[in-house]
């Protein structure tokens, strides 16, 4: 194979166009006001009568009394038991309440210049989780970019020592502007009365360059740099880029990093298209944007693993030399994700990262369907939510998915975390294939059981469903059609004599099928097109699956090969090779393409090998087909057997083709989903006969036509049919119109000349 220039394929980095604001001086904030911390030892008291009994005073001294409203507020003494105290007085008849007096604060709104400018971080609802956790001083959070401008005054004093994988001799400084504007939005120093402020204002920036000034790098540079930050202590690894191609090296990364728990947070790409890489990855905290109106950002790319989304556009942040900009895109989006999780981290340590990354999906707020879908993934995060979210909640928080209706999305190669109520509880969800293939359920149970979990699954329009009972971690594998499947779980025990709750994770792999034409691995096994007409569906099911086809030229021509991909993600490489001779490879364009070529060939068998350039395994399809021409401009050929008959598809075709001999005859199909009148016209301009004669699937006659020019009108029902045409003179150029009427049901006649 000859190595193009994209062996080392480049990461397709978002790199907005930049969107430059006025630098307005702020307006002054209107505090809001907020409930905290509790004073210390200061209690209300609410009484029921309108006086309190003197009693208290003697373990506490007396702050306020407000008559009116029956309510006093006490200090308790030194050396007073609080519990004791508590219990005396809690369940006193006299009263009506009592609480700790709490500190009142002005909501945490930090004192940066350019904070205004920042008007994402209201959409995200970030000031009210400031209130209770605004620093993550104890999170490392690498970042791997073009670097970050070092000495940037809103930035450095964040920064802590990273590496730069192009030049391990040069620090890891900015030379392109855009890790700089990441680190801004997740750490800019805040409260520091200049600038701008983070997601977090005090954290250890880690920054890992692994992209040059162009930001262009590749996926061993990123691999390396995933190992290097979850060797150097990081907890979070940003990566605000991507590349469409899954590499198994940035795979092992990704799981490297799982294994060390810790969290990677990706950027979906801006291509408006399938996620990139490592954002589809499973195992990765996938971000996409939605624009000002909390729409789905048109660029930003989705699909079944986009977890979450934030605002994308005009995001205001810092810049390369010290200033400050506005940038959009996925990479502007997912640095707010990484910020969030620090505060998470930094509020409960002892989170796991999928625990954090269920904490941000559960609490994000619907911005488009209810619950989740392909566009927003879970919705747009919520900060204050996420901070309060009730930690119980994520043993299911899928729930409510108690009937088929409300099943939650499970996304194919993805897991997920449930429980099951004694009787009470149905888990439902819901897996979309793409196309027919095999997939893998895993059910996993921390001990094994008395009373099995039912596990149902319903194939997409399907009569049959699949009935399993587990009582302990459990694979099973089924063939699924493409469209949505239904999974239920159920945890039944008439006899009472169970647990009353059972925890579980269930996780999926999906295998798209192989094609009609395996196994056709090698060029011996080539599979035989017989004809050059029709379209070959074919798929890459496996690594390093090779697709071998045979066909073959009765004449000299021009032959162009075409082959077309459905997915962004696979790059087909053609190999064209006469028998006996030097093989051509055709690779001429890159992932998700077209490849074509136009060759001149002579009569004798050919042969084509297709494969994804990278070798992968491949969700998606591709099509083959052929176009070829003689040296006398016939583009049907060969299609002298009904078996070759060139498609007539449409409701009004006109082709053109040419009789070569007495012997030569051209075939034709028509394919009719419903009753219609057809109508066929022949004619040549060279005053000469034809011969036109219509078959049915069966090829019995239906119709004969003979002259210089041909004119027939029948009423056919669904089915395939077949057109010959043949005249008894050499080299006889045709034009054949096929139209498609429906049909009314009001014409009796079948045929007329």
């Amino acid at each position: 194979m000859q190595y193009k220039n994209h062996i080392w394929r480049p990461i397709l980095l978002v790199i907005a166009l930049l969107f430059l604001l006025d630098m307005l001086v702020p307006k002054p904030y209107e505090p809001s006001i907020i409930q905290t911390h509790h004073k210390e030892n200061e209690w209300i008291i609410k009484w029921k009568k309108n006086d309190y009994p003197k009693e208290i005073l003697n373990d506490a001294m007396l702050l306020n009394w407000v008559p009116e409203l029956r309510v006093t507020k006490l200090r308790l003494k030194e050396n007073v038991n609080l519990s004791e105290w508590l219990k005396k007085w809690e369940n006193n008849p006299d009263i009506e309440y009592i609480h700790p007096n709490s500190i009142i604060r002005i909501s945490q709104v930090p004192n940066d210049l350019f904070f205004s400018k920042q008007t994402y971080l209201k959409k995200i609802h970030i000031t009210k989780a400031w209130d209770q956790v605004n620093s993550t001083s104890d999170i490392t959070i690498a970042i791997l970019d073009t670097g970050i401008d070092l000495e940037h005054p809103d930035l450095k004093a964040n920064v802590v020592d990273g590496i730069n994988l192009l030049d391990r001799n040069a620090k890891p400084q900015d030379d392109n502007g855009h890790g700089t504007n990441v680190a801004g939005i997740v750490a800019a120093v805040g409260n520091n009365s200049m600038g701008i402020a983070g997601i977090t204002w005090k954290a250890k920036l880690m920054p890992v360059k692994v992209l040059d000034k162009k930001g262009e790098g590749d996926s061993f540079l990123v691999g390396q740099g995933i190992r290097y930050a979850v060797d150097h202590g990081a907890k979070i690894i940003l990566l605000s880029l991507g590349e469409p191609v899954y590499t198994p090296f940035m795979k092992e990364a990704v799981d490297y990093a799982q294994s060390k728990n810790v969290l990677i947070v990706a950027a979906s790409g801006n291509e408006g298209d399938q996620l990139n890489y490592p954002a589809a990855f499973s195992n990765v905290l996938s971000v996409g944007a939605v624009n000002q109106n909390d729409q789905h950002a048109r660029y930003s790319n989705y699909g079944q693993q986009l977890d979450v989304v934030a605002p994308g556009d005009n995001i205001y942040t810092t810049e390369l030399g010290g200033g400050y900009t506005t940038n959009s895109g996925t990479s502007m989006a997912a640095p707010q994700v990484a910020g969030l999780a620090a505060l998470l981290y930094q509020k409960y340590p002892n989170l796991t990262p999928k625990e954090v990354e269920n904490i941000i999906k559960f609490s994000a707020d619907d911005v488009d369907q209810v619950g989740w879908d392909e566009k927003t993934g879970f919705g747009k995060i919520n900060a204050e939510r996420a901070i309060n979210f009730p930690l119980e909640k994520l043993k299911d928080g899928f729930e409510p998915n108690d009937t088929k209706v409300t099943a939650a999305v499970f996304p194919y190669n993805d897991s997920l975390h449930g429980e099951l109520t004694l009787n009470q509880d149905r888990d439902w969800y819901k897996i979309e294939l793409p196309y027919k293939g095999v997939v893998e359920f895993q059910l996993s149970l921390e001990q094994t059981l008395t009373t099995p979990i039912q596990l149902t699954v319903f194939p997409n329009e399907m009569n049959k469903d699949f009935v399993y009972k587990m009582k302990d971690s459990t694979k099973i594998s089924l063939n699924l059609p493409q469209g949505i499947s239904y999974i239920q779980l159920e945890y039944s025990d008439p006899n009472q004599k169970g647990m009353s709750r059972v925890e579980y994770s269930l996780a999926n792999r999906y295998r798209i099928n192989q094609d009609r034409f395996e196994n056709n691995d090698n060029l011996w096994e080539a599979s035989p097109i017989p004809n050059l007409n029709q379209i070959v569906k074919g798929t890459f099911h496996k690594e390093h699956d090779w697709d071998w086809y045979q066909i073959e030229v009765n004449q000299s021509g021009e032959l162009t090969v075409n082959v077309s991909v459905d997915t962004n993600r696979l790059d087909p490489v053609i190999w064209f090779q006469a028998k006996g001779k030097k093989k051509l490879e055709i690779d001429e364009k890159g992932s998700g393409e077209k490849e074509e070529k136009t060759i001149s060939v002579t009569p004798g068998i050919y042969y084509i090998r297709l494969a994804d350039y990278n070798g992968y395994e491949v969700i998606g399809e591709y099509l083959l087909y052929f176009q070829f021409t003689t040296s006398d401009g016939d583009t049907h050929e060969p299609n002298d057997l009904p078996k070759e008959a060139s498609p007539l598809a449409g409701s009004y075709v006109i082709t053109k083709g040419i009789i070569f001999d007495e012997k030569d005859q051209d075939w034709f199909q028509i394919d009719l989903h419903q009753t219609a009148m057809i109508e066929v016209k022949g004619t040549n301009g060279q005053n000469q006969k034809l011969k036109v004669v219509l078959y049915n699937q069966q090829l019995d006659a239906i119709w004969e036509n003979s002259g210089t020019t041909i004119n027939q009108i029948s009423r056919l029902t669904k089915g395939s049919y077949y057109i010959r045409v043949e005249a008894p003179n050499p080299l006889t150029s045709y034009q054949l119109i096929f139209i498609q009427h429906i049909d009314s049901g009001n014409v009796n006649r079948t045929s007329y000349q």
